[in-house]
């Protein structure tokens, strides 16, 4: 899987991870599991920006932080999309960070 990544373009891989929700959403046995496995990378690179956002916040301001976590945000939600409640654990994981990055950027842009 990380092979093919590699090759993709941000929007192809939304694309490819709301094919796989569909196929999850097809395992009867435990397809939280699978939702687990397939979002390893993206959580991985996730927790890292946040990371480094706790070290200093103009870390989350840079261009290239934003964009990692805006194509992270869309990969989940493509996923959640087409695998349905297989990817609520997913979805519960992300959620308070995401909600925290959002506080955080609403000050970013009030302050402008």
């Amino acid at each position: 899987l990380p092979q093919i990544l590699d090759d993709l373009e941000p929007l192809n891989m939304c694309t490819f991870y709301e094919a796989l929700g569909h196929m999850v959403s097809a395992i009867p046995d435990k397809p939280d599991l699978v939702v687990a496995g397939l979002m390893q990378r993206p959580n991985y690179g996730w927790q890292r920006i946040l990371e480094l956002g706790q070290a200093s916040l103009e870390n989350l301001q840079g261009d290239d932080a934003m964009t990692q976590l805006c194509t992270i945000i869309r990969l989940n939600e493509r996923l959640a999309s087409s695998a349905g409640i297989a990817a609520i654990d997913q979805i519960s994981r992300i959620y308070n960070d995401a909600l925290n990055l959002y506080q955080l950027y609403s000050k970013c842009i009030h302050t402008l």
